[in-house]
């Protein structure tokens, strides 16, 4: 990803960051290089415009990480990797409309404990465009973080949070989700999570926004939502983002995912390298790439009911408790998707 200096001053809030950078340094306060490259470069935002006639950038020039999440599609019949999905299970092409929601995140025994001690976590999920809506100079993404608390070690139990309300919806709305419009059907998308102490510049953000949730038992709160936002606005938050997990040093990620494409039709996913993931309506596990021999051999024994990885044939009364125990050694974020075709309209609008 190349950007300018102009274009990373733009950011919102940059004097701001400046002053904190300045008064870290003059503390003598740590700083993680390693995280300002990942969040400016290891990232890996898509380059735009694309060449002509090609939908989705070769895979081979994406940076890969232990703890990329890989893409577990579920259903009655079991589970698959989503980038090994037959295309004929897409519809034929055209654009279409996605509602991606997360549902559940099951830390594994030892993220768990990572959790406990680095009590300050975020998670950020952000999906965008590989192609322009007409009019439009810039392909839209959308972005949204939540703050995540760690749970107590003196529970032998595994906790999972329900994060249902993370979701990208418009300041305006508190109960509707907004549809991320993709035309021809290409998309991309990252999901990152990572701690940091609580006395970092990034923790201490999240320590304040969490201290309420915490006082009704709730350990998860939402941070920011920006739906449909132009390409280089992402690249500001990524510049946003980095500076903040920059200060302080200390910490490690829980998933460490850089660009990973998806198509939702078949004319798509002709035009991908194989190795986009087949994104179309149903439940998705996104499993760190680090725990995904978990599943190997053992996938058809399990299912996702209501966002929870349990024995297929779980009791409902005994579902939370089963998925508590159910592969402790793996960390997962359940995903429920909604695809649907949509036309767009082609021409571009009057001035």
């Amino acid at each position: 990803m190349n950007m300018s200096d102009t274009s990373r001053r733009s950011v919102l809030g940059w004097p701001l960051l400046m002053a904190a950078a300045a008064q870290s340094q003059d503390n003598g306060a740590v700083s993680d290089d390693k995280a300002l490259r990942f969040w400016r470069e290891g990232i890996a935002r898509p380059e735009y415009p694309l060449p002509e006639g090609f939908g989705i950038a070769p895979q081979s020039k994406v940076p890969s990480y232990e703890r990329d999440p890989i893409f577990v599609y579920v259903d009655k019949t079991g589970m698959r990797r989503a980038d090994k999905l037959e295309p004929d299970s897409l519809p034929d092409g055209g654009d279409v409309t996605a509602n991606i929601r997360i549902v559940h995140f099951r830390p594994s025994r030892a993220d768990r404990e990572l959790l406990h001690n680095f009590p300050a976590a975020a998670v950020r999920l952000d999906v965008g465009q590989q192609k322009t809506l007409p009019g439009l100079s810039e392909v839209l993404g959308w972005a949204t973080i939540a703050g995540l608390a760690g749970p107590p070690l003196r529970s032998k139990k595994l906790a999972f949070t329900d994060l249902s309300q993370l979701a990208f919806r418009p300041a305006a709305s508190q109960t509707n989700s907004q549809k991320i419009v993709l035309p021809d059907g290409l998309g991309w998308c990252t999901l990152n999570a990572f701690v940091k102490k609580k006395d970092s510049m990034w923790g201490s953000l999240l320590a304040s926004i969490l201290s309420s949730a915490l006082k009704v038992g709730v350990t998860f709160a939402p941070v920011l939502t920006m739906p449909a936002i132009a390409r280089s606005s992402i690249l500001q938050l990524d510049e946003l983002i980095g500076q903040m997990h920059h200060q302080g040093g200390g910490g490690d990620f829980i998933f460490q995912s850089a660009n990973v494409e998806f198509c939702c039709t078949r004319a798509a996913a002709k035009k991908s390298t194989g190795e986009a993931v087949r994104l179309k309506s149903g439940t998705y596990l996104m499993v760190p790439r680090a725990h995904l021999d978990e599943l190997s051999g053992a996938a058809a024994k399990f299912e996702v009911d209501r966002g929870l990885l349990v024995p297929k044939g779980t009791d409902e009364f005994g579902l939370y408790k089963a998925a508590e125990n159910t592969l402790p050694d793996m960390t997962y974020l359940a995903v429920a998707v909604s695809v649907s075709p949509q036309a767009l309209c082609k021409c571009a609008p009057k001035l």
